[in-house]
């Protein structure tokens, strides 16, 4: 099966071919270019390496969205779905470096809501740590205490093992 393409379409393909500087771009361009020049999607795939069936979206979304379309073409993120620059996520994180090294407790819960106040949505708690981690910020500070700490349980056993009256460092 041979496509139609608008007449204009193989002189840009042309055009766009000499100066395409990426090869999947190229590999595009050139299976349109093809196209144009009477081959089928079969041919053109022994050509390009692309499949028969990738060559025929090409060929829709050219018709769809025009030529210009298959040149900048850009596949995936550099950062998934980031929802901030890093440059910006570095600004933000700077108001809380200056508290803590003011002596100020800089907290977890406190990042996350100004975070999620930022961006006008609400985030999960491990989206603000994992912007923490990308900048390197660590939990530094240890716990006072332990949280199931209880001083009269601790009484109680101490008599309880140790009668009173009782020295264990005495011979």
């Amino acid at each position: 099966m041979k496509p139609k393409f608008k007449k204009r379409t193989e002189k840009l393909a042309e055009q766009m071919v000499r100066e395409a500087k990426k090869a999947p771009a190229l590999r595009r361009l050139q299976s349109v270019l093809l196209a144009c020049n009477g081959l089928t999607a079969e041919q053109i795939s022994i050509v390009t390496g692309l499949t028969a069936n990738y060559i025929r979206q090409v060929w829709m979304k050219c018709r769809r969205e025009g030529i210009e379309s298959l040149a900048g073409e850009k596949r995936g993120r550099s950062r998934g779905r980031a929802h901030m620059t890093l440059g910006e996520e570095k600004v933000f994180l700077e108001r809380f470096k200056n508290e803590a090294e003011s002596g100020e407790l800089v907290t977890i819960k406190k990042i996350q809501f100004l975070h999620s106040e930022k961006l006008g949505k609400k985030l999960n708690l491990t989206v603000t740590w994992r912007l923490l981690k990308r900048h390197d910020w660590r939990k530094i500070v240890p716990r006072p205490k332990h949280p199931k700490h209880d001083p009269e349980k601790m009484k109680r056993f101490k008599e309880a093992v140790f009668p009173p009256g009782f020295d264990p460092y005495e011979n």
